[in-house]
Parts: C-alpha cells; sequence; structure tokens
C-alpha cells in the first residue's frame, strides 16, 4: 500500500509540474482552433493507453507551430520493473496513475475552460462518441 501512495503522489507532483506548460498549450489550441473558424477545441484522450501506463493528450486541429502534449510513461516514472512487480500491484499502480491522470486533466480543462471566452473546450474519449462533462 505505501508503494501505491508513493506513485500518487509522484504522478501528482510530476502532472503539477507540467501545469504551466499544459495550460499554454491548451491557450495555443484555443487560439488557433478560434483563427481557423472552428467553434469548438476538441482535444481526444486515449483511455487505454492512460490504463497501460501512457499519457497521450492529442488536440483535434494539429499545428506545425504548436507542440505537442507532453508524454508521461508511468512505468518508467514510477520505476516498475514489469518483470518482477506482482501483477495486482501492477494493476493497482497503473489504475492509479490513470485515475490520478485523468482527474488531473479533467480539472485543469474545466478551469481552462471557464477561462477562455473565445472557443468552447471539449474533451473526447477516443472509442467512445462521449464528450466528457467540464464545468
Amino acid at each position: 500500500m505505501q508503494r501505491v501512495e508513493k506513485a500518487a503522489y509522484v504522478v501528482k507532483n510530476t502532472l503539477d509540474g507540467y501545469r504551466e506548460e499544459f495550460d499554454g498549450l491548451v491557450r495555443e489550441y484555443a487560439n488557433f482552433s478560434y483563427t481557423q473558424g472552428e467553434a469548438y477545441c476538441d482535444f481526444f484522450v486515449d483511455i487505454a493507453s492512460m490504463m497501460n501506463g501512457s499519457w497521450l493528450l492529442t488536440a483535434e486541429l494539429e499545428s506545425d507551430m504548436i507542440a505537442n502534449f507532453k508524454s508521461f510513461d508511468w512505468y518508467r516514472i514510477l520505476a516498475i520493473d514489469e518483470a518482477h512487480t506482482p501483477e495486482d500491484e501492477l494493476i493497482t499502480l497503473l489504475q492509479t496513475a490513470y485515475k490520478i491522470g485523468y482527474l488531473w486533466l479533467i480539472e485543469r480543462l474545466s478551469l481552462l475552460k471557464q477561462q477562455i471566452e473565445i472557443i468552447e473546450i471539449r474533451l473526447y474519449h477516443n472509442g467512445s462518441l462521449d464528450y466528457q462533462v467540464l464545468n
């Protein structure tokens, strides 16, 4: 249990350290979408990748002038040795990283949606027809 708590702390701190860069990229993509005449600025999260230890977020409209979102490899960051980690512990660690990462993403995009008034920000789940509600 201590390893899971430590993993939660590491994931949260890693993402919080990325907050300023993340917020800046969301603002750039929102502005880019707006200048392209779009009504929405859509972001896509690959749930399967997030559940398997990766962080994968993309914008619908890509631009060569705007950087991609940073990728996080939770296996490496959390020093998970898959060959020597019991399966139940591995699943718990990855679920922890996924839950914290997904909630962090919702929180950031919800806050930015309130701040960015020129265009509506939406989060789409890859593999689904549903958008996440951003308050």
